[in-house]
């Protein structure tokens, strides 16, 4: 069944603005060097699961976030921002996961051949 909701133009406009501002106001943020520092320390705090990310990976989440929010609110599609948090979020998952973080980032020598196509279920 298909949810209708009805809302006022001037409301429905109001939710790209406002993000657009947060998104410039983490950018002007990430500009200055303490305050990007503060905010990258803030992070886990929003994003208990950002933790797990290495410091510097923080601060190009963030500038990532701020970038792609300004683009997204510029044209009213959000799915490319929950996209970006949701593989952000699969990456703390790797860095959390010892055993996976090994075998992701050792180095891997020889030719595995040609990659067929994927199992189709």
């Amino acid at each position: 069944m298909e949810t209708v909701r009805l809302t006022l133009e001037t409301r429905a406009q109001a939710h790209p603005a406002a993000v657009d501002l947060l998104a410039r106001l983490i950018g002007v943020a990430l500009g200055d060097e303490d305050g990007a520092r503060r905010l990258s320390e803030r992070l886990v705090d929003a994003l208990p699961w950002a933790r797990f990310l290495p410091e510097d990976d923080r601060s190009v989440f963030l500038g990532e976030v701020a970038s792609c929010a300004e683009a997204c609110a510029a044209v009213g599609v959000w799915a490319p921002l929950d996209q970006l948090v949701r593989e952000w979020r699969h990456t703390a998952a790797v860095y959390a996961d010892p055993q996976s973080l090994s075998l992701l980032t050792r180095h891997h020598s020889g030719e595995f051949g040609r990659a067929g196509p994927p199992d189709a279920e």
